[in-house]
């Protein structure tokens, strides 16, 4: 049974005379009076019973069991408006509630309501966060009194009984049962405008025995809201202690207890020479974003009712934004750690507005993280006046003592950047490096404070050096306590020096300019020294950078000729004539695979493309090939001579150059290696010969892959053509073993042959399905419907039909040198990865480009094995 709560304060009159039934017949009733407020529908006792009598006639056996109220005398009128409240009730047990009881009132909590015919939806906005949804059988078209029962959840009830749901707080009811009881109710004359209304419900999760009670009390006219804040503020709240802050100009001050997991532990001080500090206030409201070595952001609002902040205390809070209006919130984050829930209070000492903009205020606070103990407190202090406090710029002259790099380390001349690393440095890896305009790009960028700095050499860097937010163009000096940019305090500067995929999350260091100069905005020269630690670590990485923008030094050319000593093929490894790639590779080579390999254009393609300084090399033969040589980007065309110290192409050195020579599935990651253009001709940029020899060691191994490329343009090589007659030690079919006439396909498998299973298979039109097609070079045969057998049989690329003879040294198609040709017999699921093989056309006609008859002989041994397929075709006999 619900719990009751007190009838509405409604007046209404006695019931009228018998015989007022439900058609509306009888004694009309008397009128309402009016209330002080406005005024006010008043519901009769006959309007009651005759609305309760239809109500129930009309909803079916199952449906509410509905009772009439006792109505106050005839004539009787409450005209005091009663506070409104929602008391909440929950058993030990009941999920929605938590067992806990709930008070709520204008003073603690807004309330909204919305009525839509016999609709009631009911929103509680306090500490906790609640909606009521309460419906009435739909035969009732406006909320009426009575009481409702054998209710379900809203949303999902049975129109014709009415239904309702009270939930919050991330929790409610997959199902429910319940009751409603509508003590009073009252509407705006002349509107369904809602006035009043006394409510009380009861309501079961999942059918379980426990409940949530509740009552409502809502009155349109009660105009009460929260107090606004405790002044002056309790006494014994936390304060900073004597001296612990700024003695003058804006700040904020944080202290931490040990387990406070926003501020760790620690106390911070920022002011204007440290940090930005940006305030805004807007209503009720403060945000202020502390940009410093730490970055944090603070929210201070005031309970709902109180346009600007007011000095005093604003105590209970939660976390903004999920706090409760009535009562304000704050919230208190950053670095990457905030509450996920809070309790808390601030102060407001002192405010000063101008208007609506806020001139000064001096502000403490408490929070406490997710129920813990252990508290944050803060102190702001912030005066608008104090705006355009001057941040200090760099120290000048510099601190003595500071690194610089020994004499003589350094380029005498030039641009120059020189690096030296700490054993345990992790960007550095412990190791010098110089880079000057020969051997590396050098890119200098300057923005306002900013310069950027680009490396890109046998190593890539990335150096970023901002000074503090109020000093542009760069000045000399000193820019200390510095953190890593771009993720820096811009009121101190930061800088960054990462590359080779290696950089700090975190770091501290230091930078001077030693020396700078401008034309305009423009950077003519800079002299910088930097020092910066990784993560804390002792370890460093030191720098200096010397640039001049007048600087044209260049990277050398190709040395001519090329040092004594180099790899070149021995006498007669080589062919005597026409154009030709040469490789030999070192046992352990991973690319060669330890073996040599001559192509020409007898047994291969050779493809060769140049664009600019580049030159690159196609080989499709037995194995395919690609090489790239690439002179450095000063060149435009190839020149003759030496190119060494060489890294992989395309992630080399442009200013040395690169290399590359990779196939079959295998290359470089990285590599070291040289190149030597013996002779190299031009008409135009047209390229006519080259001659060149390479050497490359992948991973830094010792092992090498040598090549030694010559070509011509003029070289008009062409494969050989079948050998006709064929070899006379060919396989054919034993005698008898095929017909003597007409048409047919034999295949004889070895033992231990994958394809054929070991069997041998005549197939002829008049038992089978025998397809064959040619175009070109190429002969494709088939056997059977899908499934059957299929046979590929492809010419050397110089020719445009079949021809007589033998083809030999072949691949599987069509993955084979198409110098020599290719074949593949396959079928019923099964065919080689690779094969070799050779076939044989004993004899062919064509009439003009269609095939009209063929002789063809076969063998294919899969993955290299011993065990043989092989067959003849004859067609068109």
């Amino acid at each position: 049974m619900a719990v009751r709560v007190m009838l509405v304060a409604a007046a209404m009159t006695a019931l009228a005379a018998c015989g007022g039934g439900g058609d509306g017949a009888g004694t009309a009733p008397s009128t309402a009076a009016t209330s002080a407020g406005g005024v006010t529908a008043t519901t009769t006792a006959s309007e009651v019973s005759a609305k309760i009598i239809n109500a129930s006639s009309a909803a079916d056996e199952s449906g509410p069991a509905l009772r009439p109220l006792a109505l106050s005398p005839r004539g009787s009128r409450i005209t005091t408006v009663t506070p409104n409240s929602v008391t909440l009730q929950s058993d030990p047990g009941d999920y929605i509630g938590r067992g806990k009881n709930y008070t709520y009132s204008n003073a603690n909590a807004s309330f909204s309501v919305t009525t839509n015919r016999g609709k009631l939806s009911f929103v509680v906005t306090g500490d906790q966060n609640w909606r009521g949804d309460f419906a009435l059988p739909s035969t009732l078209l406006k909320l009426q009194p009575g009481t409702y029962g054998n209710l379900t959840r809203f949303g999902f009830h049975v129109p014709t009984a009415g239904g309702l749901n009270w939930s919050g707080e991330g929790r409610g009811c997959n199902t429910l049962t319940g009751s409603l009881t509508i003590d009073s109710v009252s509407f705006r004359v002349g509107s369904d405008a809602l006035e009043a209304i006394d409510l009380s419900f009861e309501q079961h999760c999942e059918g379980d025995g426990v409940a949530l009670r509740g009552q409502i009390h809502w009155s349109a006219d009660d105009r009460s809201s929260a107090s606004g804040p405790v002044n002056p503020p309790p006494a014994g709240l936390w304060a900073p202690a004597p001296g612990v802050t700024p003695a003058s100009g804006s700040y904020v001050y944080l202290v931490s207890d040990t387990g406070d997991f926003v501020g760790q532990g620690r106390s911070y001080t920022y002011s204007r020479a440290n940090a930005s500090l940006v305030v805004t206030a807007n209503g009720g409201g403060l945000a202020l974003n502390v940009t410093g070595d730490q970055n944090w952001r603070g929210d201070f609002i005031a309970m709902n009712t109180v346009p600007q902040l007011r000095p005093g205390y604003y105590g209970n809070l939660q976390r903004f934004p999920f706090h409760n209006p009535s009562k304000g919130g704050l919230n208190w984050s950053g670095d990457g750690r905030g509450c996920n829930t809070l309790q808390g209070w601030f102060v407001v000492d002192a405010v000063v507005y101008s208007g609506s903009q806020l001139k000064s205020i001096d502000l403490r606070f408490e929070q406490h993280c997710d129920g813990s103990a252990p508290a944050l407190r803060g102190q702001i202090h912030w005066t608008l006046d104090d705006e355009n406090t001057v941040v200090p710029g760099p120290v000048n002259p510099p601190p003595t003592g500071l690194w610089a790099p020994p004499d003589g380390e350094t380029p005498a001349s030039g641009s120059y950047v020189y690096l030296v690393s700490d054993a345990a440095d992790f960007v550095g890896r412990g190791r010098k490096y110089v880079y000057t305009r020969t051997n590396a790009s050098l890119a200098v960028t300057a923005n306002g404070g900013t310069l950027s700095v680009n490396v890109a050499g046998d190593q890539n860097w990335n150096g970023g050096f901002a000074a503090m937010s109020t000093v542009a163009p760069l000045q000399p000096g000193y820019y200390g306590d510095l953190q890593r940019y771009p993720f820096h305090n811009p009121i101190k500067g930061g800088l960054s020096w990462s590359g080779d995929g290696r950089g700090c999350n975190t770091l501290k260091g230091w930078f001077v300019v030693d020396a700078v100069s401008y034309s305009g905005t423009q950077l003519r020269s800079i002299d910088l020294r930097f020092e910066q630690h990784c993560e804390g670590d002792a370890s460093a990485l030191r720098g200096k950078i010397h640039w001049i923008a007048d600087d044209t030094s260049t990277a050398p050319g190709p040395i001519n000729p090329p040092p004594a000593g180099l790899w070149a093929p021995a006498a007669g490894a080589t062919p005597s004539s026409g154009s030709y790639v040469y490789l030999v590779s070192e046992p352990g080579d991973f690319v060669g695979e330890g073996k040599s390999y001559t192509y020409s254009g007898a047994n291969a393609s050779l493809g060769v493309t140049t664009n600019g300084g580049k030159l690159s090399l196609n080989v499709t033969g037995d194995q395919n090939w690609r090489g790239d040589f690439a002179a450095m980007n000063t060149l435009t065309l190839l020149q003759p001579g030496y190119y060494g110290d060489l890294q992989r192409y395309p992630f080399h050195n442009a200013v040395k150059g690169g290399l590359s020579w990779s196939g079959e599935g295998r290359g470089c990651n990285t590599l070291k290696g040289w190149f030597v253009v013996d002779a190299i001709t031009y008409t135009g940029s047209q390229l006519r010969s080259v001659d060149l020899r390479f050497e490359q060691h992948c991973e830094g191994e010792i092992p090498a892959l040598r090549g030694q490329i010559h070509w011509t343009a003029d070289d008009n090589t062409t494969p050989p053509g079948p050998v006709n007659p064929p070899p006379a030690n060919l396989w054919a079919p034993a005698a008898g073993a095929t017909p003597s006439t007409g048409n047919f396909i034999y295949l004889a498998s070895d033992s231990g042959d994958w394809v054929g299973g070991g069997q041998s298979a005549l197939y002829a039109p008049a038992s089978s399905t025998v397809t064959v097609n040619a175009n070109g070079g190429h002969l494709w045969v088939t056997v059977g419907d899908v499934g059957g057998w299929r046979g590929d049989f492809v010419t050397m690329n110089s020719l445009t039909q079949l021809q007589p003879g033998y083809y030999g040294d072949l691949q599987r198609y069509p993955f084979h040198n198409p110098v020599k040709g290719g074949l593949s017999w396959y079928g019923n699921g099964r065919g080689c990865n690779t094969l070799r093989g050779w076939f044989a056309v004993d004899a062919v006609t064509y009439v003009g480009s269609e095939l009209k008859s063929i002789d063809l002989r076969f063998e294919q041994h899969c993955e290299g094995g011993s065990a043989a397929l092989r067959g003849r075709i004859r067609w068109g006999f």
